[in-house]
């Protein structure tokens, strides 16, 4: 094994550490992780099980993760919504999609198209349960 994989190896060990300390149980489910290279280190990506409220789903994840920040990227067809944080000195980022008729009116309350504080995700999970609830 050359240094670079065992650098990896090692890295993708305190990132599962990490995460095992999250209460993951209470957290919305992922129904993917992958684990890329990233500049020389590991970047871990949850991707979020389908179906979830995208935006409830990333303010708990949020809330787990330490010093999280949020962002968003418009694509033709959908933007992805992610948070990220620092588990042990791996970056995490845990993303969904917006679609159709949530990523029209999420446009309506935030910028779609680069970082957002997670504050703005929340005033979207507080809308889209009130819209819901109605």
């Amino acid at each position: 094994m050359d240094q670079r994989t065992e650098r990896h190896a090692a890295a993708m060990a305190k990132a599962g550490v990490g995460l095992l300390a999250l209460p993951l149980g209470e957290l919305p489910p992922i129904a993917h992780v992958g684990v890329l290279n990233d500049r020389g280190g590991v970047l871990v990506e949850l991707q979020l099980a389908h179906p979830v409220a995208i935006a409830s789903a990333l303010c708990a994840w949020a809330d787990a993760l330490p010093d999280a920040i949020a962002c968003a990227r418009e694509y033709e067809t959908y933007t992805r919504a992610e948070v990220a944080g620092v588990i042990d000195g791996v970056p995490v980022v845990v993303w969904g999609h917006l679609r159709d008729d949530h990523r029209i009116d999420a446009r309506t309350v935030v910028d779609l198209n680069g970082t957002l504080p997670v504050a703005a995700l929340r005033r979207l999970a507080e809308r889209w349960a009130v819209m819901v609830d109605v």
